[in-house]
């Protein structure tokens, strides 16, 4: 059917003409809006896909070529009309969210709209996840680098419904925020609420550097004879040949002298096609993707294959059986 909002969950906005599977196994309940789709599985998750324009059962406005994950249990049906969504808990109570009757503007939030039974089903208490530690490097050197926290893979049983980070005389709400820091270290610690008070916390380290911090850097890693022979591409060299640069390798705090501390990745077998999967290090970053195969001379070279970029992940399909691969990234 139509897919001009990819409320299909197939990863493009292109209309499908077969039925085209999105899910393997174990789902109970479908429901199918305007703008968007949802599925129960059988651990009672509730997934979404397509345009947020009237909510996606998140807190902030989004859109999803993939199914994202709204609820990790307890959703019993759920039914979707041309603006709102409406789910059902498994103590009986009734949630919406989206654009219905009585709300001036869209509820991206589920709302109560029926209570259920309290003693139904007990509630428990969330999981918070800040990411991993982050070190930005300070680029143009004005002191400043912008730098995004990422708590989306926090978990509640229902939902949550506050999110607050905080570092030393500030703060921010979301899921998701970009914030501008300046030169230092930071602890950040996020704090979650559900939607019946129960708080989680997580924190994080923050290190914004600069040019000097990196030049202490090198000298610590490198020899006086390397950096000479390096000179003044000692910036870009990859000296361990993991496909990242000597900066690249500063910036997320790997080792420059290790091969093992490239880019995670596993090579799959999918309807009779090889298939090169990659978890970036930081997803929100621009970083362009490149496939490398080893050559029968000893080198390597960039093969005419293109990344599928979902799901914070990155693919590379189709590769001919019996070569050697690895994934170079640039910014």
């Amino acid at each position: 059917g139509r897919n001009n909002y990819s409320q299909l969950g197939v990863g493009d906005y292109e209309e499908r003409f077969n039925f085209q599977k999105i899910v393997n196994e174990g789902i109970v309940d479908v429901a199918c809006g305007s703008f968007s789709s949802y599925f129960i599985k059988e651990d009672g998750s509730l997934w979404g896909m397509g345009d947020g324009i009237y909510g996606l059962g998140k807190d902030w406005r989004t859109k999803s070529l993939d199914p994202i994950e709204i609820f990790s249990g307890r959703a019993r049906t759920v039914s979707s009309g041309s603006t709102f969504t409406s789910v059902i808990h498994d103590d009986g109570s009734l949630w919406k969210f989206g654009e219905f009757g009585g709300e001036k503007e869209p509820v991206f939030l589920p709302r109560l709209q029926i209570e259920g039974d309290p003693n139904a089903a007990e509630n428990d208490v969330p999981s918070a996840n800040a990411g991993k530690d982050i070190r930005v490097f300070d680029i143009d050197g004005n002191g400043v680098e912008t730098v995004f926290l990422d708590g989306s893979d926090s978990r509640d049983d229902w939902f949550i419904s506050d999110w607050k980070w905080s570092w030393k005389d500030s703060d921010a709400e979301g899921p998701i925020e970009e914030v501008e820091l300046g030169k230092g270290m930071y602890e950040i610690v996020l704090k979650i609420t559900d939607h019946l008070g129960e708080v989680a916390e997580d924190r994080l380290i923050v290190s914004v550097v600069n040019e000097d911090d990196f030049k202490k850097w090198l000298n610590l890693n490198f020899s006086a004879d390397e950096l000479s022979t390096m000179g003044e591409f000692v910036a870009t060299s990859d000296f361990d040949g993991d496909g990242y640069s000597n900066r690249t390798e500063w910036d997320f705090g790997l080792d420059p002298r290790s091969f093992d501390s490239r880019i995670n990745s596993e090579l799959l077998f999918e309807d009779g096609r090889w298939i090169l999967v990659c978890t970036p290090l930081i997803p929100y970053r621009s970083f362009k993707y490149g496939l490398w195969s080893f050559t029968e001379d000893g080198g390597w070279r960039q093969e005419e294959v293109a990344p599928i970029i979902a799901n914070d992940k990155v693919r590379f399909e189709g590769l001919e059986p019996g070569k050697s691969f690895r994934v170079r990234i640039d910014y």
